[in-house]
């Protein structure tokens, strides 16, 4: 209800309670009580009315319509970057089982340690020597070569009964030719590797089935006492076992000379 029409309304009231008035002063005195009793309530109402229009602006114009703001709250979480480590694994991917055996032990055998103890075990060996070696110089005119004593050593080996087996590549039968006389005339059995288009660069003694030595020295004179060279002595009869097998099958498919 707007101002206006509220005014009128307590016009009106008030012009009802005087007429209900006038026509009470002519009627019984009873009549006369609840008339005042009304004029009287009217009153206050009128009073109310007043005091809310005196609440109200003096001037209204037009239409008030009301009008509803929103504020949108918008929160913003900062993104936070995260750098973890990520910690890569890489599978090798093998054409059979490998089996990896601790060795029952293992010596550094650096310089010129390689052939000493070489040829302590050599000399004590009582059942086999299988050799796979990339060079073997044998020097007829230096009987005290290390290599020659080597062979000589092999040899004696051989002829006291051992199993003597020599696998070389094509390096030493072309440039140490001496080497291969010296072997295949002492009996001891000797082949090439598999092709000449192959290189056999390994460095391999096993002994007696336990004893494996394995680096980088070759059998020449350099290797064995000028060099900077380092293998090991593994001694292990299961890792003598699986290198053995290498040896046999490059034994197997060497070429006889």
């Amino acid at each position: 209800m707007n101002a206006r029409a509220l005014a009128l309304a307590c016009l009106l009231l008030v012009i009802g309670a005087l007429i209900g008035y006038s026509i009470s002063a002519s009627k019984p005195p009873v009549y006369h009580t609840v008339t005042a009793t009304l004029l009287s309530t009217t009153t206050k109402t009128l009073e109310l009315f007043i005091t809310l229009i005196q609440t109200l602006p003096t001037t209204i114009t037009g239409t008030a319509e009301r009008t509803a703001t929103w504020v949108s709250t918008v929160t913003t979480t900062r993104a936070v970057t995260t750098i973890s480590t990520t910690t890569f694994t890489t599978t090798y991917v093998v054409t059979k089982p490998v089996t990896v055996t601790v060795a029952v032990g293992v010596d550094l055998l650096v310089d010129k340690d390689y052939y000493y103890a070489l040829l302590s075990f050599l000399s004590r060996a009582n059942r086999s020597i299988y050799i796979i070696m990339y060079a073997v110089k044998y020097d007829p005119s230096e009987p005290d070569d290390p290599v020659n004593i080597l062979l000589y050593t092999v040899v004696n080996a051989y002829k006291r009964g051992l199993d003597v087996k020599v696998l070389v590549d094509d390096v030493t039968f072309s440039s140490y030719s001496e080497t291969i006389d010296y072997l295949k005339s002492s009996g001891v059995p000797i082949r090439l590797d598999k092709s000449k288009s192959i290189t056999t660069h390994a460095k391999l003694v096993i002994v007696d089935d336990r004893y494996v030595f394995v680096g980088s020295h070759n059998w020449t004179e350099s290797a064995l006492i000028h060099n900077h060279e380092v293998s090991v002595l593994i001694v292990s009869d299961t890792v003598a076992q699986q290198v053995e097998e290498y040896f046999n099958m490059l034994w197997s498919e060497g070429r006889a000379i």
